[in-house]
């Protein structure tokens, strides 16, 4: 796999990623208060529809990891 299929891939896994964390943030706006009773079901019921927890950081290396990709291998060779 070269650089360019590498970024691609990183990439897409980013968008990916992105999409999971939006809708785990729809699912988490649905749990109920804290004082609900039924609050800890809830939750519980997000948490493992959603593992691994979706995380903004993965977003964010990929990303970084694809833009060195594609300034290492386009940038840097010329």
């Amino acid at each position: 796999m070269d650089r360019l299929s590498m970024a691609i891939a990183l990439i897409q896994e980013a968008q990916e990623e992105k999409k999971r964390l939006a809708e785990y943030n729809a699912a988490l706006e649905k749990v109920p208060p804290y004082d609900h009773p039924d609050h800890w079901r809830a939750w519980d019921d997000v948490y493992t529809r959603f593992r691994p927890t979706p995380k903004k950081s993965v977003i964010n290396d990929n990303l970084k990891t694809a833009r060195r990709l594609l300034i290492a291998e386009y940038v840097r060779e010329v």
